[in-house]
């Protein structure tokens, strides 16, 4: 997956799945590009730095003076395009780095929405990368912007406030396909993953409304959407069309006699 996001929420901080994915690409003799926001590096290593990872850790510093006010040289500027930060090129004895962005709506805060989006495209479409990994907080985001991020994202994981982690996982497949499922685990004291499974939600316990009918009530002073018994009527309605076509019949158009059945323009006689 080109490009995988990770969301969280107000109630759970998603930052020990965050590193616990970077450790997984380091153990893989991946090398990390590290934009961090929220915690600076010297905080970072200190979680990361074991068995010699840390030496294939790059990190980009732009917790200390994201604004450019401090003139602080080792510091990185979010006013920027993303892809400008990172030493994105050919690379090296054919190892691709893994961009990390933490957390992109600390960014969000300092360039229009646009060009962030840009930004990231260009990053997870460009073939010197071996994996983008956006780590976000849905309460501190724009609808729009949250959208958009996930629209370009391969794998997008939610996580739940709950013990063990729980999470929901949207997979797209190259051919178009969404898969969707949900999973818990936890996170030993090295921040790997344990006791991974699979579980099955009812409906009811999802705690998951449609999204268009959630953005519909809030727009509206009227209602668009339909009960439980109204979507059944409505399920159960057959049309005149369908009522004939079902019994053999056929249904016969009569043109009208203004009605143009030649390829001609039909604004050919205006001056145009």
């Amino acid at each position: 997956m080109q490009c995988l996001t990770l969301i969280r929420s107000a109630e759970i901080n998603g930052r020990g799945v965050v590193l616990s994915l970077v450790k997984s690409h380091l153990h893989t003799n991946n090398e990390i590009q590290y934009l961090t926001t929220a915690l600076s590096p010297a905080r970072l290593k200190s979680c990361i730095e074991s068995e010699g990872l840390a030496l294939k850790v790059t990190y980009f510093d732009g917790y200390s003076d994201a604004g450019g006010w401090k003139n602080i040289a080792s510091c990185v500027h979010l006013q920027g395009p993303l892809e400008q930060i990172f030493s994105i090129g050919s690379p090296k004895e054919s190892k691709k780095p893994v961009v990390v962005i933490d957390k992109i709506d600390d960014v969000s805060n300092h360039q229009d929405s646009l060009n962030l989006i840009r930004s990231l495209h260009k990053i997870s479409a460009d073939e010197n990368v071996e994996q983008l990994i956006v780590y976000a907080s849905a309460d501190c985001m724009q609808e729009n912007l949250m959208s958009s991020l996930c629209q370009i994202a391969s794998a997008t994981i939610h996580l739940q406030p709950a013990v063990p982690y729980r999470c929901k996982i949207v997979l797209k497949k190259p051919s178009g396909k969404v898969l969707q499922s949900y999973e818990e685990f936890n996170l030993g004291p090295d921040l790997t993953v344990q006791d991974n499974r699979t579980v099955e939600v009812e409906k009811h316990q999802a705690g998951e409304t449609n999204d268009a009918d959630a953005i519909l009530a809030v727009q509206t002073t009227f209602n668009l959407t339909l009960t439980e018994d109204q979507r059944k009527s409505k399920n159960m309605l057959l049309l005149p069309h369908t009522r004939v076509q079902s019994s053999g019949g056929q249904i016969h158009y009569t043109p009208d006699d203004v009605d143009d059945w030649d390829e001609e323009d039909p604004d050919d006689d205006l001056d145009i």
